[in-house]
């Protein structure tokens, strides 16, 4: 009776602690993706997305970058999508979305060798005015645009590498919202035309020095702001950070190439969103940031460009890591996604995505972190489950050979320990008393398994030694808790306890223990 009355205090102390449940729908990997067969017709899917209408649309050449990348800031001023096209001929995706958008003027980046006038005769032929913005190369195509009069006021520009697009691809978006030009420069050298656009501008650079040199920094007038991350992921990071933090929408697109982001850069920046680099993983670093923020997340490309597989990565991070999902059915968790079981969560246990990887979810079960199926978990607004504990008072076949949702316990506890109290008041670890058969049954009917600890007096001299001895034991049993017993808890030893407990509870959250 004694004994009956100890499990239904600790029952209802337990139970206190814990949330009442509450499920909720399981969400969807996909993510929405604007996409078209190829660039140029993923330029017509953003423009469609973005654009009702348009008085002005800008053209660039879809196989070179430079160009288009200082266009963004351009287009965005003059509320004009990017279309792109062949150099000698005007794409029938690009020529149809014009017609589309009711356009009446038309803005050529680059000279007749980026865009021939071939192009430019046939767009007149459509009726519309058609205004061309080149110089001699990328860097005084890039200055033109600075002057343009759409962004002549600008106080700020941003200077990017003008031979790769990572860098100034996640920075141009920013720079459109903000009415900032963007200028190019080599990676030791600023050329001449750029540093005249650059006079009495204040400059964020976007990258750091592998491709923009101290040199071009000395030569800059202004204040200089550097962006930048280890590599074009989290560069595109440290942007969002800097300019974006707490965006409610980011834009998605492939680092390795530079079409579907130039064209949709134009969109993020009217909605005030941002752009993120991926590759054919999701990096670390993006996913960290994805987990700050509270973000619709848009794919520029098809699956060419964004893998189904990082789509579903990035739903992942985006729905499930960090949050609490509930067993829908038995399963069994395993070291590596498909890999041999080594635990087996009960139907009901609530745990916390830590990270997700194809159709596996990684959990902590007890002690154990590894990988269970997605199919076997829904999302839950449950902080955790009860705990239902038993001792083996109750014979273990009363319950352990059924799973937990059937025997109504979560929790078997064998009493396997006892205390022995030495001759100064002070208590060692006794001799194992014998985990017993019942423990292999319970663990594969997904129960966590405690060692329970007895035999305390009412002294209170428990020392460090102790805990390290509970500690060793627990892991050398590879249970998933430590159940104490304390017989004699009493108004003159409570504080003491008290205090061996709370430390206890340190060294066994380390190490994933109850």
């Amino acid at each position: 009776m004694r004994n009956l009355r100890k499990f239904i205090l600790g029952m209802l102390v337990i139970g206190l602690l814990f949330s009442v449940y509450s499920s909720v729908t399981a969400a969807d990997y996909s993510l929405p993706r604007i996409y078209g067969e190829n660039r140029y017709e993923t330029a017509v899917e953003v423009s469609l997305a973005g654009w009702d209408q348009a008085e002005v649309v800008v053209l660039a050449r879809g196989d070179e970058f430079a160009d288009a990348l200082a266009g963004v800031p351009l287009a965005y001023a003059n509320d004009a999508p990017i279309l792109l096209t062949r150099p000698n001929l005007l794409v029938a995706a690009a020529k149809a979305e014009i017609q589309r958008l009711g356009a009446s003027k038309v803005i050529i980046l680059g000279g007749p060798g980026a865009i021939s006038v071939e192009v430019e005769e046939q767009l007149a032929g459509m009726g519309l005015a058609v205004e061309r913005i080149s110089g001699k190369n990328r860097y005084e195509t890039a200055a033109k645009i600075a002057v343009h009069e759409s962004l002549s006021g600008a106080t700020t520009a941003v200077l990017a590498y003008g031979m790769n697009f990572p860098d100034g691809l996640a920075a141009a978006s920013y720079a459109a919202r903000n009415g900032w030009p963007i200028l190019l420069t080599d990676i030791d050298r600023l050329p001449e035309s750029s540093r005249i656009a650059l006079e009495g501008k204040d400059v964020v650079v976007a990258g750091g020095e592998a491709v923009i040199g101290q040199a071009v920094i000395d030569e800059l007038g202004g204040a200089v702001t550097r962006i930048s991350g280890p590599n074009r992921a989290a560069t595109s990071v440290e942007l969002a950070r800097f300019f974006r933090p707490g965006a409610d929408k980011m834009y998605i697109a492939t680092g390795y190439d530079f079409a579907d982001a130039l064209t949709g850069a134009v969109l993020a920046a009217k909605e005030d969103s941002g752009l993120l680099l991926v590759s054919t993983v999701v990096s670390g670093t993006v996913q960290d940031y994805l987990q700050e923020l509270d973000s619709n997340l848009v794919i520029l490309g098809g699956t060419g460009a964004v893998s189904k597989g990082v789509e579903e990565r990035l739903a992942s991070i985006l729905n499930f890591l960090g949050e609490n999902v509930e067993f829908v059915r038995p399963s069994s968790l395993a070291p590596v996604p498909g890999g041999q079981a080594v635990r087996y969560p009960y139907q009901g246990h609530v745990a916390t995505v830590l990270d997700a990887c194809g159709d596996y979810f990684k959990i902590r079960f007890g002690s154990i972190t590894g990988w269970v199926p997605r199919e076997d978990v829904a999302w839950t607004e449950r902080n955790t489950d009860y705990v239902r504990l038993t001792w083996n008072f109750t014979a273990a076949s009363d319950f352990v050979s059924e799973p937990p949702n059937a025997s109504g316990y979560n929790v078997y506890a064998p009493i396997s320990h006892s205390i022995t109290q030495n001759s100064d008041g002070t208590y060692t670890l006794g001799v194992h008393t014998g985990i017993n058969s019942s423990i292999p049954t319970a663990r594969s009917n997904g129960y966590f398994v405690w060692m329970t600890v007895q035999q305390f007096g009412k002294d209170s001299n428990l020392s460090d030694g102790l805990i390290k001895d509970l500690i060793a034991e627990a892991q050398r049993l590879d249970v998933d808790g430590i159940n104490i017993d304390f017989e004699n808890l009493g108004l003159e030893n409570r504080d003491k306890f008290t205090e061996f407990m709370d430390k206890l509870a340190v060294e066994t959250s380390k190490l994933g223990l109850v």
